[in-house]
């Protein structure tokens, strides 16, 4: 037990920051994408583990390198409990091996993968328990990861949805900044700008051995605005038409609304009176308008 303990200090000495990872024990699964760890038994550092333990580790640091695993101390019930362990994420992959008893799994040296991630799953009986085990994993890729992407557009109207296409290589996280305070770290976002002027989108492509990083500017349109008077309704939207401007009839209608929707993959502008008469609709062109907005004239 103190040979175990000690091998797991020394082990968090080197990996400073890292932390260390509990493997599961109720059948779930857990995901660690550290570049380098350590993960232990349910019974933790300095415990047994217990009885009907059953859980999962996928080990998917970023990037495509290969990923191994090394044990320091090891020992469980021998012909009943056992660590299996996957090559890639999930029990698909190619299966490696299992492991049991007081031996150090693969006699002490590395198990390592073909692909960018290990699965390890860990299981006890009801029989008798051990002292269980710590293990290590890192990544030893040396390849740099070439960040990239495409837009559908560099030129946008205002508040209109934009689609970013990630096309960088050899990376496994990403960190995007969209020039106007906001941020992202999908892999494929989208983003609408609320305000106008150009933008410079910064993405940040990292795995384990290092990161770079890449720009693009994208002009953004001015803001379509709109004046509502007794007699009409201005609409100014910036797209190669000045200006829609409606009379408004007393005569006709006590009350008249407008509403500005977004239906059928299109904007479109209708007017109703007080008996729901629909005075017109379908204005294609009301594309810079992405939330509905409702407007009312009492009389």
């Amino acid at each position: 037990m103190q040979l175990r303990i000690f091998a797991a200090l020394l082990l968090s000495f080197g990996l400073q920051g890292q932390g260390i990872v509990t493997i599961p024990t109720n059948g779930t699964t857990d995901t660690a994408t550290s570049c380098s760890g350590i993960f232990v038994d349910g019974g933790g550092l300095n415990g047994n583990y217990g009885n009907y333990n059953n859980g999962y580790l996928i080990i998917d640091p970023p990037g495509t390198s290969p990923v191994s695993l090394t044990f320091s101390s090891f020992s469980t019930a021998s012909s009943s409990d056992y660590i299996y362990v996957w090559d890639g994420v999930g029990t698909s992959g190619s299966f490696i091996g299992y492991y049991y008893g007081s031996s150090l799994p693969n006699g002490g040296s590395a198990i390592s993968s073909t692909s960018g991630a290990l699965t390890v799953r860990f299981y006890s009986n009801y029989t008798s328990t051990s002292s269980g085990f710590v293990c290590s994993w890192a990544t030893s890729g040396t390849t740099a990861p070439t960040a990239n992407f495409t837009t559908t557009s560099t030129s946008i109207s205002y508040n209109t949805p934009l689609q970013f296409v990630n096309t960088s290589q050899n990376a496994g996280s990403y960190a995007w900044d969209f020039g106007d305070g906001s941020t992202s770290t999908d892999q494929y976002p989208v983003h609408s700008y609320t305000s106008s002027g150009t933008k410079t989108v910064t993405l940040v492509a990292t795995n384990c051995y290092s990161s770079d990083t890449t720009t693009m500017n994208i002009t953004v349109g001015n803001a379509p605005n709109g004046s509502l008077s007794n007699d009409s309704v201005v609409l100014n939207i910036p797209c190669g038409t000045d200006s829609i401007t409606v009379a408004h009839h007393r005569k006709c209608y006590e009350r008249w609304k407008f509403n500005v929707e977004y239906r059928a993959h299109r904007y479109q502008l209708y007017f109703q009176s007080r008996f729901r008469r629909r005075l017109f609709r379908n204005i294609h062109f009301l594309k810079h308008f992405r939330h509905p907005q409702q407007y009312e004239q009492r009389n």
